[in-house]
């Protein structure tokens, strides 16, 4: 392969990857304002929001970093400190992924209707 059917290559997986993460983005969303106007969970909600907002702005930072940055921080820092730098976006987006599922571990089960007294469930 040569150099410029790399570059497609990356451009292509670069605007699949930003379509996935808008669409995470757009759902969380969803989820919020629905939770919001049915009253349910609103913490876990928009903490889902905030860390899929979050996620999304550190892949982005991520992924520009690493595409147009990077030789410049090789330049001006060496390479140490320009692997610190991106070792520090990655860690960035790992800490909005692990508040992820602490947002998806606080949302609670629907309230069942309560069963009245001397009926039975038949299940």
């Amino acid at each position: 392969m040569d150099a410029s059917s790399v570059g497609i290559i990356v451009s292509i997986v670069t605007v699949v990857t930003l379509i996935g993460n808008l669409a995470v983005l757009g759902a969380a969303l969803a989820v919020a304002i629905l939770c919001t106007r049915r009253r349910l969970c609103l913490p876990a909600a928009w903490l889902l929001f905030g860390a899929a907002a979050l996620a999304f702005a550190a892949g982005l930072a991520s992924r520009l970093f690493y595409q147009m940055g990077y030789a410049w921080f090789v330049n001006a820092w060496g390479q140490a400190g320009a692997d610190a730098i991106g070792l520090g976006l990655e860690a960035f987006d790992f800490a909005a992924l692990v508040l992820i599922g602490v947002a998806i571990l606080l949302f609670r089960p629907a309230r069942t209707a309560a069963i009245p007294e001397g009926e039975v469930a038949h299940g």
